[in-house]
């Protein structure tokens, strides 16, 4: 079985709170600490995401699954509603589907 070979590491000092401030700037641009510095240095843009810490994955999964169910029951529900109410239904049935959207994005998934 052969393995791929990894290029040898680049090591980097960092002045003193250099570290906590690259952190936060990775952070707030959704990228990995190494996506980041990659990027900036030789203008390379990274095919990998930041991860998605296991917190964040089980809010966003609770968005989706209850953005399914109010969707499914609205669905139920359109069937039984006069014209004016099915129309406000369809709107709330959009916002649905933003939701998803942005807990989708929030993943790091496609839409």
């Amino acid at each position: 079985m052969s393995r791929k070979r990894r290029d040898p590491t680049i090591s980097l000092r960092l002045p003193e709170g250099g570290r906590a401030d690259l952190d936060a700037r990775a952070q707030a641009a959704g990228k990995t600490r190494n996506a980041y510095i990659v990027e900036a240095a030789l203008g390379v843009r990274t095919s990998r995401k930041r991860p998605v810490p296991s917190a964040e994955k089980t809010m966003f999964g609770l968005i989706l699954a209850h953005a399914a169910g109010a969707k499914m029951i609205a669905a139920l529900l359109q069937s039984q509603l006069d014209d004016r109410v099915r129309l406000q239904l369809r709107e709330y049935l959009q916002h649905l589907d933003d939701i998803r959207t942005c807990a989708m994005l929030g993943l790091g998934k496609d839409p």
